[in-house]
């Protein structure tokens, strides 16, 4: 095998890992929100909290659901560099680095979970900056006449949509945070799987 072949080789294993990293993070985060859950089964309930209260640092297995936030984010970091490689359009490439930022600010809300300074902060940089990500990413496909753009900007509207509803259908923001949780996740898997089936 020659130089050029080994390197190629290494690239592509290298870009593969980045690609699965788009799965692997939503696995992981909804794993921790569910185990989670189950844990403080005796107190949570999905239509009365947020889900933040999992990882608040009075709870005695807090750690669990900030653990898998923690993961989540640097799992969606690496995607989200492979995506910024992929994309080709500027606009694009732009909400790529949006949906990263957000990612990282996932990553920081199991750093600094409830409880501590800074948590609310980093919680709404997430959501709002992945949102935007997801959008500009749409935005910027759709100009380009990829079908797979308009998709994402429908996801955007009926993600926001539905977040809005259930935000005065429930007391908590667990299951509105949940709605946007599913949506990045669907851009993620989705993503991962355009990138592979283009490969």
């Amino acid at each position: 095998m020659s130089n050029a072949t080994g390197q190629t080789a290494e690239t592509d294993t290298l870009r593969y890992g980045m690609t699965l990293c788009g799965v692997l993070a939503p696995l992981v985060a909804f794993t921790a929100i569910l185990v989670a859950a189950w844990i403080h089964s005796d107190w949570f309930t999905w239509t009365g909290h947020a889900l933040s209260d999992l990882g608040h640092v009075d709870r005695e297995f807090f750690w669990v659901f900030n653990v898998g936030l923690l993961v989540t984010g640097t799992l969606g970091v690496v995607f989200s560099l492979r995506l910024l490689d992929y994309l080709d359009s500027t606009v694009s490439r732009i909400g790529a680095g949006l949906f990263l930022l957000g990612i990282f600010c996932l990553g920081l809300v199991g750093a600094f979970p409830l409880g501590v300074d800074y948590h609310s902060l980093v919680t709404f940089a997430f959501f709002t900056l992945c949102t935007l990500g997801v959008f500009v990413v749409g935005l910027g496909e759709s100009l380009r006449g990829e079908p797979l753009g308009y998709g994402w900007l429908a996801l955007v509207v009926a993600g926001v949509g539905l977040v809005i509803l259930t935000l005065r259908w429930f007391d908590g923001a667990a299951i509105p945070e949940l709605v946007g949780t599913v949506a990045y996740a669907i851009f993620a898997v989705g993503y991962a799987g355009h990138i592979r089936g283009r490969w």
